[in-house]
């Protein structure tokens, strides 16, 4: 039903990043520099199906090494499974022991899936995805690593009484925490830009 296509030259790269509807740069891709990008597509030879992975430059994990699934998008929920199952063989003939997904190649890229939807709209910079995608992760043995969730703060008054025991623990570690200097905007940037580096390796 379903044929596998090899991402290798410029035109192959051109229908990966429209696949399945869901928009990609093509600069963006090289630039995340997966080590294996393939779509699928079908009988009328549309693209219903892509991802991409990476095994060479990946974090460690406990008792594992790591592979990528990222740039996933399908349009035919029919194709997930192929499109899973081939990835993860892929990822294992490379001698990875776990596959973490959706992951762009890092944590400065898409690393997540929204599963649920509240009432606001999304918050800033936070992913959105076809509902469906969820339950195609969970189909194919995928489960939750890590979880994160966006809240609305309607009174920013109200004081957490936990704030005092969390300064204090910050404090012990000989951490402090100054407000952002506006007058220095850019030099303030760049400085937690420079924090956030070694804890979200590129």
């Amino acid at each position: 039903m379903y044929q596998a296509v090899t991402v290798t030259t410029p035109h192959e790269l051109q229908r990966f990043c429209a696949a399945a509807g869901q928009g990609l740069q093509p600069d963006s891709v090289s630039r995340q520099a997966p080590d294996f990008s393939s779509f699928l597509e079908d009988a009328a030879g549309q693209a219903v199906g892509r991802c991409s992975l990476w095994w060479r430059n990946t974090p460690e994990y406990p008792g594992h090494r790591v592979g990528y699934v990222g740039h996933y998008a399908v349009s035919d929920a029919a194709a997930a499974p192929l499109l899973f199952e081939s990835a993860c063989a892929r990822l294992a003939a490379e001698g990875c022991t776990i596959a973490i997904g959706p992951v762009d190649g890092n944590t400065w890229q898409r690393y997540r899936l929204l599963t649920e939807r509240g009432s606001e709209p999304p918050f800033f910079l936070e992913p959105d995805n076809p509902d469906e995608w969820p339950g195609q992760f969970t189909a194919a043995a995928f489960t939750s690593l890590a979880q994160y969730y966006s809240a609305l703060n309607e009174d920013l008054a109200t004081e957490d009484p936990r704030i005092v025991e969390m300064e204090r623990r910050v404090a012990d570690q000989g951490i402090t925490i100054n407000p952002l200097q506006l007058e220095r905007f850019d030099d303030e940037m760049r400085r937690v830009h420079a924090l956030s580096l070694p804890q979200f390796p590129q």
